[in-house]
């Protein structure tokens, strides 16, 4: 076996294999309906509560009080599904399914980035891999939380950051526009992103202030 040959199968191939068994898994949740009960966590059920009742016009209700326990992007983002879907089980099958959904598209940024960092193919594509080929990241995107949308944001920003790391010096107002608005949908898919995102923004103002 040459070395592109095994190139191509254990890189690119591979890649392409593990985003087929993420479409696959996105469509388990539809199929078995054992995969929701053995997938979904307690505290999805907390989330898919208030989503029932924010789409029935109830308002933000979790036991007939108000709560702000929940982290609002992925809260918003699933209640139209309670609105959508009258049988019980067919929304939360789409919570679980848009969370890997999220994951599988979170491999092409760290691809992208990967491909700044390495400077080649070959290394962003084995990084892509071993990105979607984590059992651990995968049972925690599959859940019916909001890891997988908060793993797409922060893949999404390391990936703004790296172009300008690694690929340029300019740092115009679109970027630092553009690094803002990323940064809050970070914020609005976990709050606690607040710890991370001021150390990549020193990072930036720090990179921005030497090529001055």
């Amino acid at each position: 076996m040459t070395k592109d040959s095994w190139y191509n199968f254990s890189s690119r191939q591979a890649v392409k294999i593990m985003i087929l068994l993420l479409f696959l898994t996105m469509l388990a949740p539809f199929i078995f309906k054992k995969w929701i009960y053995l997938s979904a966590e307690d505290d999805a059920y907390y989330y898919f509560s208030i989503a029932r009742n924010l789409a029935s016009g109830k308002g933000i209700i979790y036991n007939g009080e108000w709560s702000n326990g929940f982290q609002p992007l992925w809260l918003f983002l699933i209640t139209p599904f309670f609105k959508i879907f009258s049988p019980e089980l067919a929304p939360i099958s789409c919570a679980l399914s848009l969370g890997i959904l999220f994951f599988l598209l979170s491999g092409f940024w760290v691809r992208r980035s990967a491909k700044l960092i390495f400077s080649g193919r070959e290394l962003a594509d084995f990084t892509c891999f071993l990105w979607l080929s984590s059992v651990f990241i995968f049972f925690r995107v599959s859940t019916g939380m909001e890891t997988g949308l908060y793993l797409f944001s922060l893949a999404l920003l390391i990936y703004i950051l790296s172009k300008k790391f690694w690929r340029t010096d300019s740092f115009k107002i679109s970027f630092w526009l553009l690094l803002g608005a990323v940064s809050g949908l970070c914020f609005l898919c976990r709050i606690d992103a607040v710890l991370i995102l001021p150390p990549l923004w020193l990072g930036a103002l720090f990179r921005h202030w030497k090529a001055r």
